[in-house]
């Protein structure tokens, strides 16, 4: 009986899913909307029609490509066709791909398990898996335009035409589980993903938290339209849906309380796992002022706020544990050099901001700028101007992190009072750096060594580190002698961001290929020494023998 007990609750585990995927309990719903299919057992509540927007203002008439049917190399029609595949990893990440089946086709006239209007189809017993565990007798639903969770009232007319909803219903875990969930919204222009619901309610079930209620985004974060928060994916040319990594990171940490956000981006989402963005249909209200009850609260809610933050771009920083990290990826992210600035934002009162910058290795910053209000956009969002030059913008938003505390972000950096400052990540302490060394060495080598076993001597000069643009490779010159190392993984400690693994590729030693190189001096930026023998991946420091200084 236990083995049944543990195998329900791995099941459950499974099923807590992002972009209001859920467990559903029925006795939540009742009717209260219309359907061709009889009276729906879900509540959405009336929603307010929202006022009209200029044609010169509304993001989705703009001419911009995010508005054209074949933005992203293909037509928005092929979703016409394409057919939808759902499956979950261990961690609950949620793997979704869209595909053709000649011998498959949506099927109109359907509703789901809530009684609510939709197409679907069957998928194959097996075709879609949670953990590994196959999902059985499962219907796939679209709504074509229309929002499962909300009222589309809600949304301005002509607008939900290009979305399509997605939405699951099948067995798992030999029929003990039922897994009913609404998924995604795909805008068929731009095809990017959004998410579109909220888990509102969840019990515990032998410790496993379980969702239990659900309702539509829009009433919860910043009360705004789902497709007003940063996409958390695309779905590109071949049908599959990529998310970025600020949404994996989120989702994985929180499952049930995942909550798409405004993290404030500059620039507009791309169709590249490393460039995430705004959404391209947040409001082209920059230039416009909130009302007046909005810029009070604006006001009121931005005093909590106030005082000193700092910031560092640690994005390009990848613990990895005792693996190799995946060094092509990394290089694909763009990390290069966004370490290197420390950014310190001082709130003097809710009309004024201080910036300041300094660059890692610098003893002086550069000067600081005073940025003060311009102009309250919304309720949780304002611009402000640099008080030497009016060109000079920048954005304040109140958002969430990504643990779901309150806090603010400034043009897409989300800043923490709790920041701790660790320097920069060792790839920008090193990149483009040569390192010689200035005093004699004398080693004995023992066992897996860079050169043959015995005493060699180094004179001043002979002991050369030069690094690559972005401190992902270096050569090592031992008496003329030359060595190639690539990165092969941070160390997991975020304060010892002055040390980091390399692989040797030229040469191996009897423990294995990598060696630990550290900078230690007193900011971890000037002497860099290296362990003395090739061995494995999490190998400690044993020596300095090879110090050499940063010319």
């Amino acid at each position: 009986m236990k083995k049944i007990y543990l195998l329900f609750l791995s099941m459950i585990s499974i099923f807590i899913m992002s972009c209001g995927g859920h467990f559903f309990n029925p006795k939540y719903y009742y009717s209260n909307r219309n359907s061709s299919s009889g009276d729906n057992t879900i509540n959405i509540p009336d929603a307010e029609v929202p006022p009209e927007v200029s044609a010169d203002e509304d993001p989705f008439k703009v001419n911009s490509d995010y508005n054209k049917p074949d933005y992203g190399g293909y037509e928005a029609s092929r979703f016409d066709k394409w057919l939808f595949k759902s499956s979950f990893q261990n961690n609950k990440l949620p793997v979704y791909q869209f595909f053709e089946d000649p011998s498959r086709y949506w099927t109109p006239g359907g509703s789901d398990w809530n009684k609510i209007s939709a197409n679907f189809y069957k998928a194959n017993d097996g075709e879609n898996s949670a953990s590994g565990f196959p999902i059985s007798a499962m219907s796939v639903y679209k709504y074509d335009g229309a929002n499962p969770l909300y009222d589309n009232k809600g949304y301005l007319p002509g607008r939900m035409d290009r979305f399509r909803f997605y939405s699951i219903y099948g067995k798992t875990g030999g029929g003990i589980v039922t897994l009913q969930q609404y998924l995604i919204a795909v805008d068929t222009y731009s095809k990017f993903v959004f998410a579109f619901g909220r888990i509102t309610d969840v019990t515990s079930i032998f410790g496993d938290k379980v969702p239990m209620q659900f309702e539509a985004i829009e009433y919860y974060g910043n009360k705004i339209h789902f497709y007003e928060y940063d996409p958390i994916g695309y779905v590109d040319i071949s049908g599959d849906v990529i998310f970025y990594q600020h949404y994996i990171e989120q989702f994985v940490a929180n499952p049930t309380g995942y909550l798409p956000k405004q993290k404030g981006y500059e620039n507009y989402a791309e169709h590249d796992p490393y460039k995430p963005g705004k959404s391209p249909y947040f409001p082209l209200n920059d230039n416009t002022e909130a009302s007046a009850d909005d810029q009070q609260k604006y006001k009121d809610d931005i005093k909590t706020y106030l005082g000193n933050y700092q910031y560092r771009d640690y994005s390009g920083y990848k613990p990895s544990g005792t693996s190799e990290m995946n060094l092509t990826d990394w290089r694909n992210g763009g990390y290069v050099g966004k370490s290197l600035i420390l950014y310190t934002y001082q709130f003097t009162t809710e009309d004024q901001l201080v910036v300041q910058e300094k660059k890692f290795g610098e003893v002086i910053s550069s000067t600081a700028k005073t940025y003060n209000l311009k102009m309250i956009n919304t309720s949780y969002k304002a611009t402000y101007v640099n008080a030497s030059d009016p060109s000079d913008t920048i954005s304040i938003s109140i958002v969430q992190d990504d643990n779901g505390v309150n806090t603010i972000a400034i043009s897409g950096k989300v800043l923490n009072k709790n920041f701790k400052d660790n320097g920069a990540i060792f790839t920008d302490r090193v990149k483009e750096a040569t390192f010689i060394n200035e005093k004699e060495h004398e080693f004995n080598f023992i066992d897996c060594t860079y050169v043959e076993s015995g005493t060699e001597t180094f004179k001043a000069g002979s002991v050369i580190f030069k690094f690559n643009n972005d401190g992902s490779e270096f050569t090592m010159t031992l008496n003329g002698r030359e060595y190639k190392f690539v990165l092969g993984r941070f160390d997991n400690d975020d304060t010892q961001n002055f040390t980091a693994v390399y692989k040797c590729t030229t040469m191996s030693g009897a423990f294995g290929s990598y060696a630990r190189v550290s900078l230690i001096d007193g900011d971890g930026y000037n002497n860099i020494v290296i362990s003395q023998t090739l061995g494995w991946i999490s190998a400690p420091i044993t020596a300095d023998d090879f110090e050499s200084v940063r010319q």
